[in-house]
């Protein structure tokens, strides 16, 4: 059975006053737990700007099913506003493992784990996978990657992030 487990919320928004471009990702879920990542900032620029969090967060799921190809995945949408024609692309959204994939309770073999290079989002990909008919707890730790693009107009943007628990 294919649950979503966690649905990302990201926003992009720019303060007049300090002309100040910060990306806020919180998560929410009920089997796996992911910590927050801190806010992301930039001034405006006509350049290309890339944004990376400066905490590695955590996360933890519990992988219960014991079913063939269970799996953890993680996909970014857009980054969009319905206000302005730009936007920031799904592909300017990159996740990176700082901490690769631990099973600390079970006996899983984990593999197809997220690289520790900055991979895109924008189609999902593996968090890890897991053996089949296994039961563990794994754990790891994240971090995230935004390219803003060059001259982007002083909006909010809001996009998701989506882990997917395939058992």
């Amino acid at each position: 059975m294919t649950a979503i487990l966690m649905v990302g919320f990201m926003a992009l928004s720019v303060n007049a006053q300090s002309e100040q471009v910060q990306v806020e990702i919180t998560w929410w879920s009920n089997n796996c737990i992911f910590s927050s990542y801190t806010i992301m900032q930039t001034g405006f620029s006509y350049a290309e700007q890339v944004l990376e969090t400066s905490n590695t967060p955590g996360y933890i799921c519990t992988m219960e099913a014991g079913t063939t190809a269970g799996n953890v995945t993680i996909q970014s949408t857009s980054l969009e506003n319905p206000d302005v024609t730009p936007n920031i692309p799904g592909a300017n959204v990159k996740a990176k493992h700082v901490t690769s994939s631990n099973v600390t309770a079970g006996s899983c073999a984990l593999s197809s784990e997220l690289a520790s290079t900055y991979t895109d989002i924008s189609a999902a990909v593996d968090l890890f996978d897991k053996d089949d008919y296994t039961v563990c707890t794994v754990e790891g730790t994240t971090q995230i990657e935004v390219t803003v693009p060059a001259s982007l107009p002083v909006w909010i943007y809001t996009g998701d992030i989506v882990f997917q628990v395939n058992e």
